[in-house]
């Protein structure tokens, strides 16, 4: 059967490396992949990235600014999940593995600050199915950062240290309620270490 498999983790954990390193390997081992990411590549997902590579927020108002960006990742969300030719549910039900850099868990870090945000945010998510295995890269801000630095990129929005440091934050709090299967790593261990820790994980 088809698993749907969703790697997470703030900026610089490595998200996008084990999204593709495991889709590698699932592919050598015979099984049917797609590979993806959040914000897509869509027209929501374009829209999304835009305003993440600018300096200041979207809105003056950061209550505010958090819940359009809550809601433009759940469109976004919604359109990756029912395209017709290569969405995430036409996949699964072909039976291909998806793999997702980033889903829900990353929405729930980055704008629920709170309790009411985070029940703001589950609203906006709720008819949304639950991923086969998420991972969580836990990654130590400093090194985050460094990662960030080393890529040579333009920084987006959220790459500072101490946005780094509330998301991490909200992925923890995040992590404490979230349902289905979570697999804990640590984001400072080799690559190829982590990809055969999932890989594990999937064949139980």
């Amino acid at each position: 059967m088809a698993q749907f498999i969703v790697i997470e983790g703030i900026d610089g954990a490595g998200t996008s490396t084990q999204a593709r390193r495991l889709a590698e390997a699932l592919r050598d081992a015979g099984r049917e992949v797609r590979e993806t990411f959040e914000p897509t590549d869509g027209p929501v997902g374009l829209l999304i990235r835009s305003m993440l590579r600018k300096t200041e927020p979207p809105l003056p108002d950061p209550k505010a600014a958090k819940r359009l960006f809550a809601r433009l990742f759940a469109a976004d969300r919604h359109h990756h999940l029912h395209k017709p030719d290569d969405g995430v549910l036409s996949c699964l039900a072909a039976n291909r593995d998806v793999v997702a850099a980033r889903y829900v868990l990353s929405s729930l870090a980055y704008e629920g600050d709170d309790a009411i945000e985070q029940a703001f945010v589950l609203a906006q998510n709720a008819e949304f199915p639950t991923p086969d295995l998420t991972v969580y890269l836990d990654c130590p801000v400093s090194l985050a950062l460094d990662r960030i630095r080393a890529r040579g990129q333009t920084v987006e929005l959220f790459e500072n240290e101490a946005k780094l440091a509330r998301v991490r934050a909200g992925y923890e709090r995040a992590l404490s309620g979230y349902p289905g299967v979570v697999l804990r790593l640590d984001a400072a261990r080799a690559p190829e270490e982590l990809t055969q820790d999932i890989l594990s994980q999937i064949a139980r």
